[in-house]
């Protein structure tokens, strides 16, 4: 967690490719102990996403963000995570190629979230996408 930390402040500092290095390595140390579909390599994998979505490269970020996704609907417990995976997964990647699987990840991290969860942090977001996108 100390090196997806690290990238997150690097990433706020607009250092893109260094954030993603840290990440990175992050990655493969808890890839090591954790094993390659641990549900907790989605904060490296929605970091190094969420850098390249930044820059506005979306083609990169697609494949760490699916990843993300995928490791954590498979093996988080904690709805919040998942919901968060299937958004940065939705909207900010494949809503660029594919709009109707970014409302469908959207809405549901919508749903799942606020009304099961109660959590209100970040709803705004995910509400003004939806409606900007139609949903």
């Amino acid at each position: 967690m100390h090196l997806s930390n690290r990238g997150e402040i690097l990433v706020g500092l607009r250092r893109f490719g260094d954030a993603r290095d840290s990440f990175r390595r992050g990655l493969a140390i808890q890839e090591r102990e954790l094993g390659t579909e641990h549900a907790d390599l989605g904060y490296a994998l929605i970091g190094i996403g969420n850098s390249y979505m930044i820059e506005g490269h979306a083609a990169e970020a697609v494949p760490f963000l699916e990843r993300a996704l995928r490791v954590r609907e498979r093996g988080e417990r904690e709805l919040s995570r998942v919901a968060e995976a299937r958004f940065r997964a939705g909207p900010r990647a494949v809503g660029r190629a594919g709009r109707p699987l970014a409302r469908h990840l959207a809405g549901h991290r919508r749903r799942e979230t606020y009304a099961q969860l109660r959590i209100h942090s970040g709803e705004a977001e995910v509400r003004a996408w939806l409606h900007q996108h139609g949903a």
